[in-house]
Formats: structure tokens, C-alpha cells, sequence
């Protein structure tokens, strides 16, 4: 009778934990692209902040110009027009723009009723609340379909988009029949876009509706004149492929 004692084969291969600790980091790396996936990356502040970054490390740096192309943009610019530091924006056509609304609304700019300045995305008309709304309510006021018939003359000879933005504070339900300030920032938005669209003779495909509420102040003011210059309409006016 054999005493010879069976031998176990030896397994073969990695250990049973390298296989989980190999799952575990397959899975946080698909984490962490999932969250870059859906990061935004602010140009404006990385370039507000590179300044003062610099210097807190007694650095100098080259101005070196940061653009869009950088971040991915596969549109080479060719054309000679001048561009600004954030890459893709036209500012002959950003003067242009500005100029033509100015001369449009002299008048309302000169009362203080309308602001229009240049932005880094294109041209804003700032209407304030107290000349475009009745308190509390979406329905247009005259002078207001009067300022914005000038608008729209000027934006339907122009490329690119139209966005409307509206603006509350937290006191603006008073006596109103909307139920938040949210409703009735995004319905004063969808109002003056649609002034813009059947009086203006706006095409709808390049036009946007955004409420905002009271998420964007002008100022932090707590003054009842802090207070209404926070209360407006913003017409955006950009060639940018981006809405701001």
C-alpha cells in the first residue's frame, strides 16, 4: 500500500485581493473623469487670478495670451479681424455693435432708463425694472415696447445670438400672482422675447429666454436703491458660441 501523500497543486496567478484593489481603482478612475466630464472651466477667473497668484510666490510671468483653442476648441482662427485674450470674440464687431446701440437708444441712455455696455461675449442692454415692468407683473410697459422696437431694429441686421435675461430681488412678489421670483424673472424673459420675435421681427432660432431671479445681483447693496438696480432685463447681444 503506497504512503506516498497527494500534493495540491500550487495555484497560479495574481492573488485573490489584487483583483478587487485592481477593480477598485478602475472604478475611481472613472470616477474622477466622470467629474472632469462635467467641471466648467472659468477662463475669466483663471486669468483674473494668475496675476495676483505670481506675486504671492515673488514670480514674474510672460503675458502669454490664454485662449479657447487652448481648452479644446477645434476652430482654428484664421481671419484677420481682431480678437480678444478669450480667443473667439470679434471686437471690431463688438464696437460695431456698441455704437449702433448707442446711437439707438441716445435717448433712454441719456434719461438713465437704459444702460448698453460691452462685455467680453458681445453687447448688453440693461433695461431697469422700474421702465420695463409694471411692479410685480410681466406685462410690458409702453415705454418699453418703444425701447425695445429699437432694439430690435438694430439686432435683426446683426449675426449671431440674442439672449434675455431677467432679474428680481427677493421683494419682488409684492403684489404679484406669481408664485416665486424665479416664475416671474424667467416670465418677464419670455415676455420681451416675445415682443422681440412677433413685433420685432426677430428670428426665434437665434433667441434665448433666461430667468434668473435674484441669483445675479448687480450689487450686494441692502438700500432700496441697491435693491432696483438689481431689478432689471438684460439683452445680450453675442457672436460667441457660448450663452452666458
Amino acid at each position: 500500500m503506497s504512503t506516498e501523500t497527494t500534493k495540491k497543486p500550487k495555484a497560479r496567478g495574481a492573488p485573490g485581493w489584487m483583483v478587487t484593489f485592481a477593480d477598485l481603482m478602475a472604478l475611481l478612475v472613472a470616477l474622477f473623469v466622470l467629474i472632469l466630464s462635467f467641471a466648467e472651466f472659468d477662463v475669466d477667473k483663471f486669468m483674473k487670478n494668475t496675476g495676483p497668484i505670481a506675486e504671492a510666490f515673488n514670480s514674474t510671468r510672460d503675458e502669454i495670451p490664454f485662449t479657447r483653442l487652448q481648452l479644446g476648441d477645434k476652430d482654428l482662427q484664421t481671419e484677420n479681424t481682431p480678437r480678444d485674450d478669450l480667443g473667439d470674440h470679434d471686437l471690431q464687431w463688438i464696437q460695431n455693435t456698441l455704437d449702433q446701440l448707442e446711437r439707438s437708444l441716445a435717448e433712454e441712455i441719456g434719461g438713465g432708463n437704459v444702460e448698453v455696455e460691452d462685455v467680453v461675449d458681445g453687447v448688453v442692454v440693461r433695461m431697469k425694472d422700474d421702465t420695463t415692468f409694471p411692479s410685480g407683473s410681466n406685462q410690458l410697459s409702453a415705454r418699453a415696447k418703444d425701447i425695445l422696437d429699437n432694439v430690435a431694429n438694430v439686432i435683426t441686421g446683426l449675426e449671431g445670438r440674442v439672449v434675455v435675461s431677467g432679474h428680481t430681488d427677493d421683494e419682488s412678489l409684492k403684489g404679484s400672482r406669481f408664485t416665486s421670483i424665479w416664475e416671474l424673472s424667467a416670465s418677464r424673459a419670455a415676455t420681451v422675447v416675445d415682443f422681440l420675435i412677433k413685433v420685432g421681427k426677430v428670428e426665434g432660432n437665434r433667441i434665448i429666454a433666461q430667468g434668473f431671479a435674484n441669483s445675479r445681483p448687480l450689487n450686494e447693496g441692502l438700500t432700496p436703491a441697491a435693491k432696483a438696480a438689481n431689478r432689471r432685463v438684460e439683452i445680450l447681444v453675442t457672436r460667441s458660441r457660448e450663452a452666458q
